[in-house]
């Protein structure tokens, strides 16, 4: 994502910053006399309370950010939607055709699963486009142009929550980057006249003088960071803010050491972690160094999440003629779907129907006798969903 090209003039937190202007603004006006000899009067205190107030009520990056998971939320809903009705389609060209039929290799589509956002509107378009054509041909299979017409109806709403997703993030660039700049503008007044009260009260009045530094010769103790978590969702570490930090410094585990991937007065980081499981740590930084790391944070993420694996069916000794259906736990993985297709001896897979969800890595099943009985599992976490597991079967 873009980030901001202004740089912070000032170390203090933003709440620091507003806190000590609205300060300022009382010690100005305490001091009215002296400070009229630089043209600086009580219109000149109204408007820097007010640019104080302003920047105070400026959106903060955790409620940008926040409306970016809304949109990501509402852009993952509708691609689920468009996903599902995708593959009502196809499956209906796979009836007709085949999965090996030129006809079919003319959707253009292979596993709608893996497709990302961009891929996933093209798909659909070009879905819609050539069902249409093949309209005729898979109308004994169930297509209609009602169903195409709320196709193409969706295809457009999930197109809308993509750009509604950019507009949010651009959102959020465009607000970092005026915070910054409003900081900035605060931060230079108050530098500008606290320059002023120091210079009046210099060698004359040291408690006064003073109320004009801006940053106390003691940064003050740090704690580690509380809090520090990874949200899926946005992809960000988040952390709560230490009491005297000015900034903070997150780390990630290489082989046996920890190396920097970001240093900032941030209380927040978005990042794309590499596949598998990964280390992490923050610690809290002031004019006095650094403070203690928290807790190292272990977090698991992929980039796709992978199937469940080793998936096996055994009859269980507590309840005969239930089975018991195993599979390798995924890392991140939420929920499990148990899907099950019922067929004569020997014959291969057909429709799959649900048995039911859970969170653990086994589900106990009940099987048809005289039948083959295949499973299969699917996976998801908060934001993504897995191709289905490899196939298990048993004959009772």
């Amino acid at each position: 994502m873009a980030l901001s090209d202004t740089k912070r003039e000032y170390t203090m937190s933003n709440a620091e910053l507003c806190m000590f202007v609205s300060n300022l603004c009382n010690t100005i006006t305490r001091d009215t006399t002296e400070f009229t000899d630089y043209s600086v009067d009580a219109a000149t205190v109204t408007d820097l309370k007010a640019l104080c107030d302003d920047f105070g009520d400026f959106p903060t990056d955790k409620e940008l950010l926040a409306d970016v998971g809304i949109a990501a939320g509402e852009k993952n809903l509708k691609a689920i939607e468009l996903r599902n009705a995708m593959k009502n389609i196809l499956v209906r060209a796979t009836n007709k055709w085949g999965i090996d039929s030129p006809y079919y290799k003319k959707f253009g589509v292979g596993a709608v699963s893996r497709l990302n956002d961009k891929d996933l509107l093209l798909s659909a378009r070009r879905v819609n486009r050539v069902a249409k054509d093949y309209l005729t041909e898979l109308t004994p299979f169930g297509l209609t142009t009602a169903i195409l017409n709320e196709f193409l109806v969706l295809i457009n709403d999930f197109e809308e929550t993509l750009n509604g997703l950019d507009d949010a993030i651009a959102e959020r660039d465009i607000k970092r980057e005026e915070r910054a700049k409003k900081g900035n503008e605060l931060y230079g007044l108050a530098v500008k006249y606290c320059n002023i009260g120091k210079q009046l009260w210099a060698n004359v009045n040291p408690a006064k003088y003073d109320d004009y530094v801006i940053y106390s010769p003691d940064a003050g103790a740090l704690k580690s960071p509380e809090n520090f978590f990874f949200d899926f969702y946005f992809k960000t570490f988040w952390w709560d803010e230490v009491r005297n930090a000015t900034s903070y410094q997150l780390q990630m585990a290489d082989g046996e050491t920890f190396i920097e991937i970001y240093s900032g007065s941030e209380t927040s980081y978005q990042f794309n972690p590499p596949d598998g499981k990964g280390l992490y740590r923050v610690r809290a930084r002031n004019d006095n160094g650094f403070g203690p790391f928290g807790e190292i944070l272990e977090q698991w993420y992929y980039a796709v999440l992978p199937p469940a694996s080793n998936l096996q069916i055994s009859e269980t000794e507590i309840e005969p003629g239930k089975y018991n259906l195993t599979w390798d736990a995924v890392p991140t993985a939420t929920e499990y779907s148990i899907y099950r297709s019922v067929v004569n001896y020997g014959q291969p897979f057909a429709d799959f129907s649900l048995q039911g969800k859970t969170a653990e890595a086994h589900f106990i099943i009940t099987v048809e006798s005289g039948k083959r009985n295949y499973f299969r599992v699917n996976t998801k976490n908060q934001t993504q969903y897995a191709l289905p597991s490899e196939l298990v079967w048993v004959e009772v």
